[in-house]
């Protein structure tokens, strides 16, 4: 078990030195591993990819015009192999796994309002 602290926020409601103050505060506190989640492009920020104990970011193929199920499949792999590669790359050790990866429906044709998107 272990916590995430944030949800796509940073430079918006929090700073990066703030997360990462409050996050060594729960690991200190609680002795459990701790990370965040992001939207996916924050983590070409290297300083973001090395301050969880594992990567969970926000990868959403639909927010990214992938609105064809088999396409959302193959982007969801491809931008999972990216941040996996590049956590590798920070940190031999480094789990990463996709948070709320977004695969739409068959036949949603327009976009759904985000509270009845996975209803």
């Amino acid at each position: 078990m272990g916590y995430c602290v944030g949800n796509e926020g940073l430079e918006k409601r929090y700073k990066l030195e703030q997360l990462s103050t409050v996050m060594q505060s729960l690991r200190t506190l609680t002795g459990k591993p701790v990370t965040t989640t992001e939207e996916l492009e924050d983590y070409s920020d290297k300083a973001l990819l090395q301050l969880g104990d594992w990567v969970f970011p926000n990868v959403h193929p639909y927010f990214h015009n992938q609105l064809d199920p088999d396409a959302a499949v193959r982007w969801t792999k491809a931008a999972y192999d990216d941040v996996k590669n590049a956590a590798s790359d920070s940190f031999s050790s480094r789990k990463s796994a996709s948070r709320r990866p977004g695969i739409l429906r068959v036949g949603c044709l327009r976009r759904p309002k985000r509270s009845t998107m996975w209803s």
